[in-house]
Formats: structure tokens, C-alpha cells, sequence
């Protein structure tokens, strides 16, 4: 009997997981943001100058989102954070391809935390308001787990913005949108693609 209320909690946990209204939400500022950030980030690179740091944290087993963001005191910093790492692989070169700005068409790039709920909602995630800068996507369309990872630099404000996003519920959204993976890359990971036009999130 026991036994059987244990496989019944269990359940319930992992049927909850879902939301990002529950508790598997993490946020931090300052000091535990920038200790966050070095941990998620593989190139570990933050300058010196870094500072108003943020990071936002949901992840259940094999689903997990983060955001984060800081700002820098020159464009190289900017550009050194989000570098690729020495051993990095070639089929993962498009995660670090900046280019020319494009606002994103993904609603949950440019609503950020507030995506999963307005209780998220901050203003450390603002790329909306970029009007000069650099971005990078990647993404993996996978039958049942997808990868996706945003970079984006504003050039005036001198802030870095980082999105990844990877499991179950990725793989569900890009469905919906009708999201297509480029068929053409010999690892069959997409190349940086342009996506296809969303309505954003009001």
C-alpha cells in the first residue's frame, strides 16, 4: 500500500511539472545571477565588466528553459561573452553566428519569462526594444526532443540576452507553429534559419 502511494505522488509530481507557474521556477540577481550564468554557460566567459545581472531557471527532468542577461561596458565585452568555447564542435557554429538585427518572430523570444505567465514578467528581458544590434538562433526540431538557443547583443544599451530552451514542450510548440527544420544540414541540426512568422503575444 505504501508503495503504491509513493508511485501516486510520483505521478502527480510529473504530471504538474508542466507549468512554469509552479515551483520548479528559479530567479536570481546580482551575485547569484552571475554564479548562475557561469554554471549554465559552457564558454563561461563573463567580463569583467559585467554587471545587473539576471537569470531565470525552469527545468523538470528532460524539459528546461533558461533566460539571462547582463550588461557590459564596451561592445568586445559583449562580444567575448557570448564567443564559443575553445572546444566547440563545428556542427555547433551557427549557436555562435551573430548577425545584422532582426526582431524575432518567436513570442516567447520576445516576451522573454513572461512567456510562461505574467507573474515572470521583467524588465532585464527587453529585446523588444532593440533597435541596433546582433542575434544568433539555432535550432533543433527533433521528433520528440527539440534544442533551441538565442543570443542577442544590443548595441546601444550594451546588453547581452541568452535563451535556451530544450525537451518535450519545445518539441510541442514548434509543432504548432508549423515549424520546419532545414533539411539541407549533414547533421540534420539547422543551420540558422529564419522562422516563420508568429503573432506575438499580446
Amino acid at each position: 500500500m505504501r508503495y503504491s502511494l509513493c508511485l501516486l505522488l510520483l505521478l502527480a509530481m510529473v504530471v504538474g511539472c508542466g507549468s512554469r507557474e509552479d515551483d520548479f521556477v528559479s530567479v536570481a540577481t546580482g551575485q547569484d545571477a552571475r554564479d548562475d550564468i557561469a554554471r549554465e554557460d559552457r564558454n563561461g566567459t563573463i567580463p569583467a565588466s559585467a554587471s545587473d545581472f539576471y537569470y531565470w531557471d525552469e527545468g523538470f527532468l528532460s524539459d528546461h528553459t533558461t533566460f539571462w542577461s547582463f550588461k557590459c561596458e564596451s561592445m568586445d565585452d559583449c562580444k567575448a561573452a557570448v564567443a564559443p568555447p575553445e572546444d566547440f564542435r563545428a556542427w555547433e557554429q551557427p549557436r555562435y553566428d551573430l548577425v545584422d538585427w532582426e526582431q524575432p518572430t518567436f513570442d516567447f523570444i520576445l516576451s522573454g519569462p513572461a512567456y510562461f505567465g505574467d507573474q515572470h514578467k521583467t524588465d532585464k528581458w527587453d529585446v523588444r526594444a532593440i533597435t541596433r544590434g546582433s542575434f544568433a538562433l539555432y535550432i533543433h526540431h527533433g521528433e520528440r526532443v527539440s534544442e533551441l538557443q538565442y543570443t542577442a547583443i544590443d548595441h546601444d544599451l550594451l546588453r547581452v540576452y541568452r535563451l535556451r530552451w530544450f525537451g518535450d514542450s519545445l518539441t510541442t510548440k514548434l509543432d504548432e507553429i508549423g515549424y520546419k527544420e532545414s533539411k539541407d544540414s549533414p547533421t540534420r541540426r539547422s543551420r540558422r534559419v529564419r522562422p516563420p512568422a508568429e503573432s506575438p503575444s499580446p
